[in-house]
């Protein structure tokens, strides 16, 4: 039905103000003038003038406006014409549907034909239906499918129908590639949303007022930069590369107020560098001695642990943390159970986004830090990458000069206001909510009680009369003797010692009754330096594996680690176990001993160690400095 014949059909359909409205403000800006230009020729027309007259006046051809006329009122009697949205350019009206038969040798068009397969071929469309359902719903039979796998089934289950070789698709120079793509996007996209769980409606109530330290999320990165560090031996420095360091970060939700932060000398966080954070969180922050040039930190710029003591006995309501074997530690839950009286909420596992603070401040952080080139990159051609030329020698950013770093962006993150705050900054939320509402107070916290890294361990005194030795109680396979356990009365009998993780070369020993038996030392060849589980638990896998050949196991350790300083994890090593040796990475000399090194056996480390922070002389002057690589 023609255009004419629709308006003798229902004349009322002339006047165009009856017709369904649009509103214009919803069309792309490039379509409105079309649309209002196409508006006024049909109104025109249906108020009585000539076709020819309009044309003239438009700039438009007679064939146009008979074109536009029959989109907007043509089509079959028993169908409602389309009416306003012919007048919308590049709209498709029609469903689409091919009326006609296939294309034969190229014939005809090829526009519908797809579609036109699968309504008359009812097979085909189900089996290629099944594969990419299998696909979506990754069942164990399904495939990994792409548009040219899906085009290349099409072909072939038209090939077993004996399709003939002259009708589309294979007519076409391209066989139907992209009515194949468009079809399994299509297809994907409606099963994806079929596969989506409903959800159920919860109401909405009324927000909780939430305080500050009611949750406080922790989370640890590998950090994508490389250091080095430099290593004086004898007088001829090293500057050495260093392996990827892991970094421990702590923040509070409702004031994304970071607490505390703690740089793991590994690749993955241990509990005690978890409970290394934790204690920060109580503790007193002190600003580093920043040894960048031209850089300072910001005025006021601080954590919470520097404002008072009132900060530092906020009690934790909340702790989010991931699913880490190192976060399920005993020394973990009691800490934060017993000591803080807090909650654990380990969350769901790969499910990050629980803890979104703290996931969003490590991606604030990696703003500067991929300022560096990356250790990995994508691709080993990634430009982002560090290129070979510079992957074997040591990066030009010290190990200090990091934590310097870190130490001025997370203090500077504390005292920049922020939109979600309504214009403040973390500090000034964290204080007012101190001065406002009624916070949980844990004065266990600041005081530390009991030190998390003090373990309380039932061991067993073992008496040898008959051979003359004296009686010994063991930890971890080191043996501990003192004046308070030699009684014969306790030989065979169980007493409870308290070791401290940091440095086992003392332990404090008690009966099950309560009566204090005093200090247990371990062996004069361990007492020559400060020596913590972590380490002495590697020295016995190093002399298990007759490594070491001496009986300065200490000395010898890190003797065996200088000769392989070249190697990145080494060298991080060397850092970890010199600063345990000392209170700060510079030296290993002039230590004060509990016990007295063993007589007529010298160490074998008998030079200077220094660790230097990185200078510019030190790195641009070779001559001065030796690397052996």
């Amino acid at each position: 039905m023609s255009w004419k014949k629709r308006l003798m059909q229902n004349p009322s359909l002339k006047d165009i103000n009856t017709w369904p409205g649009i509103n214009i403000i919803d069309l792309p800006r490039d379509k409105n003038k079309k649309f209002i230009r196409n508006k006024i020729i049909v109104s025109r027309v249906m108020l009585g003038e000539k076709i020819s007259d309009v044309s003239r006046d438009v700039n438009v051809t007679r064939q146009f406006i008979s074109y536009l006329l029959n989109r907007c009122l043509a089509g079959l009697p028993y169908e409602e014409p389309s009416l306003t949205s012919g007048l919308i350019p590049q709209l498709k009206i029609l469903g689409g549907e091919r009326k006609t038969r296939l294309s034969v040798n190229n014939d005809s068009g090829a526009r519908g034909a797809f579609q036109y397969i699968l309504k008359n071929h009812a097979d085909i469309k189900v089996r290629l239906d099944a594969m990419i359902k299998a696909f979506v719903s990754d069942s164990v039979h399904g495939q990994n499918l792409s548009p040219a796998v899906v085009h290349k089934k099409f072909l072939e289950l038209l090939i077993e129908k004996h399709w003939p070789s002259n009708q589309y698709p294979f007519d076409q120079q391209n066989l139907a590639v992209e009515s194949c793509r468009k079809y399994f996007h299509k297809q994907s996209q409606c099963y994806l949303l079929a596969k989506a769980r409903k959800r159920a409606i919860i109401p909405l109530n009324k927000p909780q007022q939430r305080y500050c330290f009611e949750e406080v999320e922790i989370d640890s990165q590998l950090m994508d930069i490389n250091c080095n560090v430099v290593v004086d031996v004898d007088g001829v420095q090293s500057t050495l590369r260093v392996a990827r360091l892991a970094l421990l970060l702590a923040i509070d939700v409702e004031s994304n107020c970071i607490l505390a932060y703690h740089v793991c000398l590994s690749k993955e966080p241990n509990q005690y560098d978890l409970l290394s954070l934790l204690v920060k969180i109580h503790s007193e922050w002190k600003p580093r001695d920043i040894c960048l040039p031209n850089t300072q930190y910001e005025p006021g710029a601080c954590l919470p642990g520097a404002i008072s003591n009132e900060m530092r006995r906020l009690g934790i309501g909340k702790l989010k943390l991931d699913n880490a074997m190192a976060h399920h530690a005993y020394s973990i839950i009691d800490y934060v159970c017993g000591e803080l009286d807090s909650t654990l909420n380990y969350g769901l596992p790969a499910n990050p986004k629980t803890r979104n603070s703290v996931e969003y401040a490590f991606n604030r952080l990696n703003k500067y830090l991929h300022r560096f080139k990356s250790t990995t990159g994508s691709n080993p051609k990634d430009p982002k990458k560090e290129s070979l030329r510079h992957h074997k020698k040591p990066p030009m950013l010290n190990i200090k000069e990091l934590e310097d770093f870190l130490s001025i962006i997370f203090t500077g993150h504390n005292i920049q206001p922020q939109n979600v705050l309504g214009g403040k900054n973390p500090l000034e939320v964290l204080h007012e909510h101190y001065q406002q509402y009624p916070l949980q107070l844990n004065y266990k916290a600041e005081s530390h009680c009991r030190s998390p890294f003090e373990r309380i361990e039932k061991v067993k005194v073992y008496g040898y009369k008959h051979e003359r030795r004296t009686p010994v109680v063991q930890f971890s396979g080191m043996r501990y003797r003192g004046p308070g356990i030699n009684d014969v009365q306790l030989y065979g009998e169980k007493v409870i010692i308290l070791v401290n993780v940091k440095d086992i070369r003392t332990v404090k020993a008690s009966t099950e009754s309560g009566k204090y038996l005093g200090e247990l030392f371990a062996s004069k060849s361990w007492q020559k330096y400060p020596l913590s589980l972590k380490t002495y638990q590697k020295i016995k896998r190093v002399v298990k594996r007759q490594r070491l050949l001496t009986r300065d196991y200490q000395s010898g350790y890190f003797e065996s680690l200088l000769n392989e300083k070249h190697v990145p994890n080494k060298a991080l090593e060397i850092i970890r176990v010199a600063r345990e040796f000392q209170s700060e990475a510079v030296g290993l000399k002039n230590q004060n001993l509990y016990v007295k090194p063993l007589r007529n056996k010298p160490s074998k480390l008998t030079r200077d160690i220094i660790i230097k922070p990185w200078d510019v002389s030190m790195f641009n002057n070779t001559s001065d400095r030796t690397d052996e690589q």
